[in-house]
């Protein structure tokens, strides 16, 4: 039988020998390929030799598609393009990885391994240019990078495109690994991918931010459950993001960096910015700010929080490859639990409750500060009584009825929350002694009283105080109702 050329036996193992072409020597940095093929037996080695030398010749082939010379007509590609290029390829092939209907959770332990094989032989053929299958696997992935480019039938394939898209691969089937896992955090090792902002193709416009935006608000926000109060909050949250990015920048625009940008502008921004910042910009506000008191933790944190809600939408609607706002923390120090809402101390409490509402005013409306004769048992006397005996939360106070004040068959006065209220939670319906000093003060009376007149009042808040309150507003300096008893 004649030899195999490339097949040779050194002491009594066989070798497989491939010969580079000489116009790919520096594409593979060598000449020839020595292969040992673990046999002695030379049946085996001749099989296992053929195999090895057509899977270098279709690397070779594709090698040398990727190398032709560009005919004049062609377009070379600039390296922002190529890195464009690769940055869709992998935010395509990672949408279409999300996409998929098989969940890990449904295989079984042995079904998981064998699928744990194969993705890490993958990540062992792209590894290293030296495998002969990473070209067949990188040539193919390249020329599909290339699809949908606006001169697509005029571009070629060239090292640089390549070489970014073996890395596209490898991030790619990386993330298969760890979903195998159950790790879906998509956490990328490849700065490349991991930090740059997603590009879009040539001629294709993508969206600005207030398209983003208004798609957010209407499709999100104002599909969750939350009060009135809330929905409030996350529209001003929004705005502000859309305000200090610009509403007409494109989402794509949006980078790490002015993220990060962000973050220093609110950490200088003094407390209720909004009402005070007129026609000036957020940083011209933070950079006037000499007063030294700045927005809370959780202030700054709801912002940054927002802003990488806003972007991780973006991503799961495929308009970025990447949320760049993602972990960007407030810079300023985070208050511990108990500290971040400390109770009123006691020369506090003296100021409040030594003032004229108490000690004597002139009425309970807009002259409730000044000293008077008069001490006038109605909503604004009791709210921060009832707070302060109580515990409830103020939102509580505010919508208690006469039917929420009850008495046991002890005989114990007690404040019934039940689920007809808005409610902070599930756990917070639940029965509150009245304490004796507010049955003293004739808090039990007042409301009997109004037990008289449920026709004319609702809510401690709708009932007791001025029709235009709202009973969300958490200050005692409310108006109250002009109607005596």
């Amino acid at each position: 039988m004649a030899k195999l050329r490339g097949l040779h036996l050194r002491g009594k193992t066989y070798y497989s020998r491939i010969v580079v072409p000489t116009a790919l020597v520096a594409r593979f940095g060598r000449k020839q390929i020595w292969k040992s093929l673990g046999t002695s037996r030379r049946s085996d080695a001749e099989a296992l030799h053929l195999r090895e030398a057509g899977r270098w010749a279709a690397a070779f082939a594709e090698a040398q598609r990727a190398a032709v010379v560009p005919s004049p007509a062609a377009s070379a590609l600039s390296d922002d393009e190529v890195a464009a290029l690769a940055r869709r390829f992998f935010a395509r092939s990672k949408a279409a990885l999300d996409l998929r209907s098989a969940s890990p959770a449904a295989l079984d332990d042995d079904e998981r391994e064998l699928v744990r094989e194969d993705l890490q032989q993958q990540l062992g053929i792209l590894a290293t240019w030296q495998n002969p299958d990473v070209h067949l696997l990188v040539g193919q992935a390249a020329r599909e990078a290339l699809t949908g480019a606006s001169n697509e039938p005029r571009l070629l394939v060239d090292e640089r495109l390549a070489e970014l898209v073996r890395r596209a691969l490898m991030q790619l089937v990386a993330l298969e690994l760890a979903r195998l896992d159950g790790d879906y955090r998509d956490r990328l090792g490849d700065a490349f991918f991991a930090n740059a902002p997603a590009q879009v193709d040539r001629g294709e416009r993508s969206a600005t931010l207030s398209e983003c935006l208004a798609r957010y608000q209407r499709e999100v926000l104002d599909l969750k459950p939350v009060t009135a109060k809330t929905a409030a909050k996350q529209r001003s949250l929004l705005h502000h993001v859309g305000l200090f990015f610009g509403r007409s920048t494109r989402i794509t625009e949006v980078s790490r960096s002015d993220c990060n940008r962000f973050r220093d502008t609110l950490a200088k921004l003094p407390p209720n910015f909004s009402k005070t910042r007129g026609s000036r910009s957020l940083e011209q506000l933070a950079r006037s700010n000499k007063s030294g008191r700045t927005l809370s933790w959780e202030t700054q944190n709801n912002y940054l929080r927002m802003l990488e809600d806003l972007l991780r939408w973006c991503v799961r609607e495929r308009m970025v490859a990447d949320n760049v706002g993602e972990d960007v923390a407030p810079l300023v120090k985070r208050p511990i639990g108990e500290d971040q809402r400390l109770p009123f101390a006691s020369k506090e409490l003296k100021a409040i409750f030594s003032s004229p509402l108490y000690r004597g005013c002139e009425d309970d409306g807009r002259r409730f500060a000044i000293r008077g004769p008069n001490i006038i048992r109605r909503s604004r006397y009791w709210v921060p009584l009832i707070a302060l005996y109580s515990g409830l939360r103020m939102g509580e106070i505010l919508q208690l009825t006469p039917a929420h004040v009850r008495k046991s068959a002890s005989g114990t006065r007690y404040f019934l929350l039940t689920r007809d209220m808005t409610l902070k939670t599930a756990a917070a319906e639940r029965e509150v002694p009245i304490h004796n000093e507010l049955i003293r003060l004739g808090f039990v009376d007042w409301v009997k009283r109004f037990q008289q007149h449920s026709d004319r009042y609702w809510t401690l808040s709708d009932a007791f105080l001025h029709p235009t309150t709202s009973r969300n507003e958490k200050c005692c300096g409310l108006v109250t109702a002009i109607h005596p008893l």
